[in-house]
C-alpha cells in the first residue's frame, strides 16, 4: 500500500511540472497576473487592449519597473474565471492561491474581505495615478473605500460600473408592424414609463410575434427586475429610518401580482423553464434571432452584440 500512495504521488508531481511547463505563460520572462472575473467577449476585449497599451508605454514601465525585457510588458494578464465565487475566492486567498486582481462585484464584499486582510491598501497609488472614486466615479466612494478606524482608504478600484438599460431590436419590432418602445427624454423633458404603457405595448408585441395555436417562442422583453419597479413607486425593503421591513406594503404587492400576470398570464416575461429554453445562445443571440423584442442587460453586452450585427 505505501508503494502504490508513493507511486501516486510521483505521478501527481509529475504532471504538475509537465503541466506548468507547457503554460501558455511557461515561457514568458514577466510575471502573470491573474485577474478572478468572468469570460465574456468584453473581459476578452479588455485584457486584448491592456497588453497593447502596455506594449505601447513598454519603455516608460520598465523605467519604473525596472523588470523588463526588451519591448516584452512589464506582466501579463490572463483571466481565471474558475476561481470566481465568493466562497471560492476567500478559500484560495486565505490559503495563499487567490488570484492577483478579483472582482469585488458590491461594497460589501470589500469590507468583508478587506476584514480579513485580503486586499491591498491602493490609496497613495490611485491619489498618484489618479483612479480614486473623486477622479472616476464619485458615487462609488463607498463601493471602493472603507474605514480603518482612523480614516477611509480605498482597496478597489473601478472597472465594470454599470447601469442596467434595455436593448432594443428595431428590427424585430418593424418585422411584426409594432411601434418600438419610445426613447427616453433626457433633462427636464423626462417621462417614466408607466406599468400601462409596458404592458400595453407588451401585448401587441407578443401577440404580434407568435402565431395562434403554436408554441410561444417570441417575447415581449427577458426579465423586469422587482427593485427596479419598487423603486419607481419609492418603496425598498426597508421603511426610511431602516427599523420595519415594508414587503407587505400594498403597493408591494402589486409589484409581485403584476410581474406574476406578466410572466403567466400575458406571457410577456418567459417563465424560468422558457428562459431555459433558450439556454443554448447568450442574451444577445436571443435577441437578434427575435426571441425578445428587448433584453435588460448592462453595457457589457455590446461585446457580445457586435458578433451578430
Amino acid at each position: 500500500m505505501r508503494g502504490l500512495f508513493l507511486t501516486v504521488g510521483c505521478l501527481l508531481v509529475i504532471a504538475s511540472i509537465l503541466t506548468a511547463h507547457f503554460m501558455p505563460e511557461a515561457d514568458r520572462n514577466a510575471p502573470t497576473l491573474r485577474w478572478v472575473t468572468d469570460t465574456s467577449a468584453m473581459r476578452a476585449n479588455q485584457v486584448k487592449t491592456f497588453d497593447l497599451w502596455l506594449r505601447a508605454h513598454a519603455v516608460e514601465y520598465s523605467q519604473l519597473l525596472g523588470n523588463l525585457v526588451g519591448q516584452e510588458p512589464p506582466f501579463h494578464l490572463i483571466i481565471d474565471a474558475t476561481s470566481r465565487g465568493d466562497m471560492k475566492q476567500m478559500i484560495q486567498d486565505v490559503s495563499g492561491v487567490g488570484g492577483d486582481i478579483q472582482d469585488m462585484g458590491r461594497g460589501g464584499n470589500t469590507r468583508f474581505f478587506n476584514s480579513m486582510g485580503l486586499l491591498e491598501d491602493i490609496t497613495d497609488d490611485a491619489k498618484r495615478w489618479g483612479f480614486g472614486p473623486e477622479k472616476t466615479f464619485p458615487a462609488t466612494y463607498y463601493e471602493m473605500c472603507v474605514f480603518n478606524g482612523v480614516e477611509d482608504r480605498q482597496y478597489c478600484f473601478p472597472c465594470n460600473i454599470t447601469i442596467y438599460l434595455f436593448f432594443v431590436n428595431l428590427d424585430t419590432f418593424a418585422r411584426y408592424g409594432v411601434p418600438p418602445p419610445p426613447a427616453v427624454p433626457t433633462g427636464d423633458q423626462f417621462q417614466p414609463w408607466t406599468f400601462e404603457q409596458f404592458e400595453t405595448l407588451g401585448k401587441r408585441f407578443v401577440a404580434a410575434a407568435n402565431p395562434p395555436g403554436k408554441r410561444q417562442t417570441a417575447f415581449f422583453a427577458d426579465r423586469v427586475f422587482p427593485g427596479v419597479l419598487r423603486r419607481s413607486m419609492g418603496l425598498d425593503s426597508l421603511n426610511e429610518t431602516m427599523t420595519r421591513c415594508i414587503l407587505d406594503d400594498p403597493r408591494q404587492i402589486l409589484i409581485l401580482k403584476k410581474l406574476y400576470q406578466w410572466t403567466y398570464t400575458d406571457h410577456l416575461l418567459p417563465s424560468a423553464s422558457e428562459a431555459q429554453s433558450f439556454v443554448g445562445n447568450g442574451p444577445a443571440a436571443q435577441l437578434c434571432e427575435g426571441h425578445y423584442g428587448m433584453i435588460l442587460w448592462g453595457p457589457w453586452i455590446y461585446g457580445e452584440l457586435r458578433d451578430y450585427v
